[in-house]
Parts: structure tokens; sequence; C-alpha cells
């Protein structure tokens, strides 16, 4: 069984989205990351992807 780990991302800048964007390219379920950021319009791209956000 593959399990994979939850990921949390403190902040969710160009930097974050790039690793979380590589990660999902990869195969890294987005079910399993967070990320948290004070920009609403950068969270709300990534909910749409599937991540939990705060």
């Amino acid at each position: 069984m593959n399990q994979h780990p939850t990921l949390a991302f403190i902040g969710a800048g160009n930097m974050a989205r790039a690793i979380i964007g590589g990660l999902i390219s990869n195969g890294f379920p987005a079910a399993n990351i967070r990320a948290s950021s004070p920009t609403i319009d950068r969270l709300a791209d990534l909910k749409s992807q599937g991540l939990f956000v705060t």
C-alpha cells in the first residue's frame, strides 16, 4: 500500500505554488496538501485544485 504523508505549506506564494504544482504533477494527492495564506485569491486557486486551505 502506498500512503502519502500530509504536507503543509505556511504561505502560498510563488515558491510554494511551484512545489505544490510539481508534487501534484508527479502523482502526489492534492487532498494530502494543506496551504495557508492571508491572500484569499491564492487560496481560491489552490482550493480549486483540491487542496485544503486556510
